[in-house]
């Protein structure tokens, strides 16, 4: 978080944007798992990345500035899959 407060107060023209996202592995319905976890084969183990297929679906739920800076976002969203109406 330090990293993006830091790029975003040198340009004040940029703006962050922080994805936070819901996987429930109920709402896809393919027999193989549209991610996985890559943490062990990362440099730096403790930012617990995930590796998505390409053309994994995701369903926006909410935008919205983060409190107290506008110049970074949150933007909510779920996995999802062909299917979603």
């Amino acid at each position: 978080m330090n990293f993006v407060q830091d790029s975003l107060c040198k340009n004040t023209d940029n703006v962050g944007v922080i994805f936070l996202m819901t996987i429930d592995r109920s709402k896809t319905l393919t027999a193989i798992n549209p991610f996985a976890t890559i943490h062990e084969h990362s440099t730096i183990p403790s930012e617990q990345e995930i590796l998505f297929t390409m053309h994994t679906i995701f369903r926006v739920v909410e935008i919205k500035p983060m409190a107290k800076n506008s110049h970074l976002w949150e933007v909510q969203l779920t996995i999802t899959d062909d299917n979603d109406s």
